[in-house]
């Protein structure tokens, strides 16, 4: 089926297949041992939800019976939306990483090592203290369990961390009931939080600092302007096509 891949990732698995091959001593060296192939371009949502989407995914997630389950759902994707954390990270959250005192949340187990403290927001707060208060004890059976968002229990057994699988389901059901006719994950969630404040006239830097990047120009291509939101500020801020649109609509 390689030829079902991109030439980049192709190159990669014929050389992933030549280095154990290696390792094993059925060859003796790798011929393509002295190729270095481009690193794969960030892959981006090919469309990010707006503002209103994002609103009615919200409001999906916990439009029924106001349970338990609805309460963590609209809590995970509210505090995602809110901090534009990565789903690894929002899987290995602890009670103890908030601090909804001082409005903030401690990310320890970041991409690379890197830990960072972001703002929650003061919906994400709420949403929150409704969770915690009123939701969260009825996924355990016994207390002393840290993690903070937590699956469902089976078979009388203490409820065991929420996984990375179960909050791209919850994300993607939540979409889905929103009536969004593409598929959500919650790397588009993280993804939209940033663009929403960039294009709100956040700073590059603040921006790179809640999504724990390193380099500031890979925050650049995260929070990237697509083709026609620029062509739209262009028409309605350049002088030459604001004087235009004037006069037209004289």
């Amino acid at each position: 089926a390689l030829h079902r891949v991109a030439q980049g990732q192709r190159l990669r698995i014929i050389g992933d297949f030549l280095r154990w091959l290696v390792e094993h001593h059925v060859i003796l060296a790798n011929p393509f041992g002295w190729i270095r192939a481009k690193p794969l371009p960030k892959r981006l949502p090919a469309r990010i939800p707006t503002e209103s989407e994002i609103e009615r995914i919200l409001a999906a997630a916990s439009s029924g019976t106001r349970s338990d389950i609805e309460r963590r759902n609209r809590a995970i994707i509210e505090l995602m939306y809110s901090t534009a954390m990565r789903i690894a990270e929002a899987a290995s959250l602890d009670t103890t990483d908030l601090d909804l005192t001082a409005g903030t949340l401690f990310i320890r187990h970041g991409k690379g090592g890197r830990s960072r403290v972001v703002p929650i927001g003061r919906t994400a707060t709420t949403t929150l203290l409704d969770y915690l208060q009123h939701a969260r004890s009825g996924f355990m059976q016994k207390p002393g369990v840290t993690a903070l968002f937590l699956a469902a229990t089976h078979c009388g057994t203490t409820g065991q961390r929420l996984s990375k699988a179960s909050i791209r389901e919850i994300v993607r059901e939540a979409a889905r009931k929103a009536g969004i006719d593409r598929r959500i994950n919650p790397h588009a969630i993280r993804h939209a939080c940033a663009t929403h404040m960039l294009r709100a006239g956040a700073d590059l830097r603040h921006i790179q600092q809640l999504l724990g990047h390193s380099r500031i120009d890979t925050t650049e291509i995260y929070t990237h302007v697509d083709a026609t939101d620029l062509a739209n500020v262009h028409a309605r801020t350049h002088p030459r096509c604001r004087s235009n649109n004037e006069h037209r609509n004289r």
